[in-house]
């Protein structure tokens, strides 16, 4: 199998807002988790914050930072220390998203999602913004859907199938409005993804519409 390497990095947009601290906590979160898989991009956005940081040099050092900049940065202020612990979370889990929600010592808290399917959400925002942490079967397909806003998912662990497009560990796929399609997960083991939506996701189908309203997904 072969990737389509035209879908598997994020678009240098995305680099140029998160350098700027105008994403969200969701999206920023993959971003950052992108770049802890794919160090060769970390240079782009080093030289993009040092371009950032000569511009806030002229400008007042108050009023530099957006309000989810700051919200980012007291959340890492804020993080629990929990070094001398046994950590609760999986290896595949990126050390930026450990860090973030603490999650070496509270570990991921899967819920039911459907046969084969779990989630865990890690972050609501009160636009709906959501950071879920997503856990497929070998062989689980996620049935036909499109979407509200921008989607990001990036692969942790394991590999999925979108149409002719494989994804694997630390590609992301974006996705939004204009996109309708059907995942199906084709490595041998589970396949683990880090998400960025905007609201639920729509389905076409009417069974699965109902199960949203239990699931919020």
């Amino acid at each position: 199998m072969t990737h389509q390497t035209a879908h598997t990095a994020l678009g240098e947009e995305w680099f140029v807002d998160y350098a700027a601290g105008n994403l969200s906590p969701a999206y920023a979160a993959v971003a950052e988790c992108f770049l802890d898989l794919n160090e060769d991009c970390r240079e782009t956005v080093d030289e993009l914050e040092r371009v950032g940081g000569a511009l806030l040099d002229t400008a007042d050092a108050g009023a530099g930072l957006s309000v989810v900049a700051a919200d980012l940065l007291a959340r890492e202020d804020d993080a629990p220390e929990s070094q001398g612990q046994e950590s609760q979370c999986p290896d595949y889990i990126p050390n930026s998203l450990r860090e973030k929600f603490d999650l070496d010592r509270n570990g991921v808290k899967w819920t039911f999602l459907g046969p084969g399917l779990q989630k865990a959400l890690l972050w609501k925002g009160s636009n709906d913004d959501r950071l879920w942490l997503l856990k497929a079967e070998p062989g689980v397909a996620i049935p036909n859907h499109t979407h509200r806003g921008a989607e990001l998912t990036l692969v942790l662990k394991g590999e999925f199938r979108d149409g002719e497009d494989v994804y694997g560990v630390g590609d992301v796929e974006e996705a939004d409005h204009d996109l309708t399609h059907t995942i199906k997960i084709s490595s041998e083991e589970s396949c683990i993804c880090l998400a960025a939506t905007k609201g639920r996701l729509i389905f076409p189908a009417p069974l699965i519409k109902l199960m949203q309203v239990f699931l919020d997904i």
